[in-house]
């Protein structure tokens, strides 16, 4: 009988334990940001999937371990820094190969302190090994095939003087240029051509002081604007590449402001971010400031990012261990993630990448790798972004609906529905839809064109009548019709009153 209780107690423990563990599986909640910039809830939008260390994986602990990189169809491919080596994987995270050294030309050859990788869709491996200052080109098999080191040029002044080279990410695009993001270097990225010829920098992130310190500068001493600091560019934290070719930017608040934490630069370097949401893509946008007792103070600050298909991309905040995505124009779909000793959250965030739509976080900090997939909720929204992309207005606006019925405050459904109601002609719709979703650009697009379509539609009576008019006047001055009414009606006048007009005769 005792044992029979005890029985029943451990289990009744059990059901509790695993309700609570059910209830706070997770332990960061959705939230979004509304027109006024203050946090509102959302349903969630990623849960965990799976976690993997070293030791899951067979290959032994990591250490220090710095960026993954996902190229569908070849794999996904680690970089443990601390070890001097990649790990290669097939999607199904069954470790395929350990590239750890390598012939150079008969000669045996390793990688020193590796920071960034990437692998083109030929399956060549691009690994910046900051350690003695070039970047190595792999084969599939992390065979040797070259490398591009130090960039030299005869154009003077167009390398800094004193300049040392500290590769740390790279990318490449379809056009076989290399771009590296060198650290403790101002002047942009480094190009380089596809023999690895170096070309110049691109797309240096410009400085804007404040006027404090523009007037500043004008009334301080020579002596205080020596000490004062120098007004440099800041460089760039880490970069990814879209599959447009457009080489996405992340940098640091500092002294550039947060309008342009987030860039998308061209072939030229030219920011062509779209920013029309109703913030810029810049994380939070209320955080709490230096000067309070927040264990965490200050604004975002992205230390990767990941582009995905038909615009989206997402950006990791390095200091709250925060996801932010975006769409296209620069509205922010959802935040998931924190910072946190629970299996759901970071201790320090370094990377991230995508498989489908699962969301992969490489925590330094916890020396593993953690896989997130999407909830119902962001998959809505990622389907109908992806409908109205390819031109499927009913069926982007039946799951911007489905995304209302779970979240009946989302502005960016409201939003969806509009564009969607504008691809197909519904301009006076899309109008109530965009005030519901304070898009305020949105309405008034739809309004230039509902009173356009308007003005079509009745814009032959307007011809007719203002003919007809034209016509009128044209015949009244010709046959003197005004004058000839006017006779009418006063002989019409003389015979109602019963008065004969008085016959003057001449004399």
């Amino acid at each position: 009988m005792k044992a029979r209780v005890a029985c029943t107690i451990a289990m009744c423990v059990a059901f509790i334990a695993l309700g609570s563990a059910a209830v706070g599986a997770i332990q960061y909640r959705n939230y979004n940001y509304d027109f006024w910039g203050e946090p509102v809830p959302g349903p969630q939008a990623y849960v965990l999937k799976r976690v993997f260390t070293g030791n899951d994986l067979g290959v032994g602990p990591f250490k220090d371990p710095m960026d993954i990189f996902v190229r569908e169809g070849l794999g996904i491919f680690l970089l443990d820094t601390g070890n001097n080596r990649i790990i290669c994987m097939d999607e199904e995270w069954r470790v395929t190969r350990i590239i750890d050294s390598f012939g150079d030309e008969g000669k045996p050859d390793r990688l020193n302190r590796p920071m960034g990788l990437h692998v083109t869709e030929e399956g060549l491996i691009y690994v910046t090994s900051q350690g003695d200052g070039r970047v190595v080109v792999l084969d599939q098999d992390g065979r040797f095939v070259r490398q591009i080191g130090k960039p030299q040029t005869d154009i003077e002044g167009l390398i800094p003087e004193g300049f040392i080279y500290r590769p740390a990410k790279v990318v490449v695009d379809q056009a076989g240029r290399t771009y590296v993001l060198a650290t403790d270097q101002y002047e942009g990225l480094l190009e380089f051509d596809v023999s690895g010829s170096f070309k110049g920098f691109i797309g240096a992130p410009e400085v804007r002081p404040s006027i404090i310190d523009y007037i500043w500068r004008k009334i301080a001493t020579k002596q205080q604007e020596e000490r004062m600091a120098l007004f440099l560019p800041t460089e760039f934290n880490s970069i990814d590449l879209d599959d447009m070719g457009f080489i996405y930017a992340v940098v640091p608040p500092g002294d550039t402001g947060r309008y342009d934490a987030i860039r998308r630069l061209n072939p030229s370097g030219e920011d062509v971010l779209r920013r029309q949401g109703f913030h810029s893509p810049i994380g939070d946008v209320k955080y709490p400031e230096q000067w309070t007792r927040a264990s965490i103070r200050g604004p975002s600050i992205f230390v990767d990012i990941a582009a995905q298909d038909f615009g989206v991309y997402s950006a990791l905040d390095g200091k709250r261990g925060r996801v932010f995505t975006y769409d296209g124009q620069g509205n922010l779909l959802y935040v998931f993630g924190g910072v946190g000793d629970y299996v759901d959250t970071f201790s320090n965030p370094v990377a991230i990448d995508t498989l489908g739509r699962e969301i992969i976080i490489l925590d330094a900090g916890s020396r593993s790798i953690k896989v997130f997939e999407p909830t119902e909720y962001a998959n809505a929204i990622l389907s109908a972004i992806e409908s109205y992309y390819m031109g499927r207005y009913d069926e982007s606006t039946k799951l911007w609906s489905k995304v209302l019925s779970m979240d009946a405050n989302c502005d960016l459904a409201y939003q969806g529905i509009g564009q969607a109601l504008l691809g197909q002609d519904r301009f006076r719709e899309a109008m109530d839809y965009f005030k519901l979703g304070n898009d305020r650009i949105g309405y008034s697009e739809a309004y230039a064109l509902y009173r356009r379509e308007v003005m079509a539609d009745r814009f032959g009576a307007l011809v007719m009548g203002f003919l007809a008019i034209i016509i009128a006047v044209y015949l009244s001055a010709k046959y003197e019709l005004w004058s000839r009414l006017d006779r009418w009606l006063a002989e019409e006048e003389v015979e109602d009153s019963g008065f004969r007009p008085r016959i003057r005769a001449d004399v």
